[in-house]
């Protein structure tokens, strides 16, 4: 029989990971509601507002990648 914390961890380890371009804020993918796609690469953010900022200027956060 194991904790919360315990059952938390384990879930957490099939959870995807990214940041946030525009503010480096780390994310689970999977527990957002915002993200775009710019030159076949999906974006996360952690908000509407650091989405527009990424949308009004991708190449300002990723650059010519």
């Amino acid at each position: 029989m194991g904790t919360d914390n315990e059952s938390e961890e384990f879930t957490s380890k099939d959870q995807h990971l990214s940041i946030d371009v525009v503010c480096g804020m780390d994310l689970v993918t999977e527990k957002t509601n915002y993200s775009s796609t710019f030159r076949d690469t999906v974006y996360h953010f952690c908000s509407a507002n650091c989405k527009k900022h990424f949308d009004d200027n991708p190449e300002r956060y990723v650059g010519d990648a």
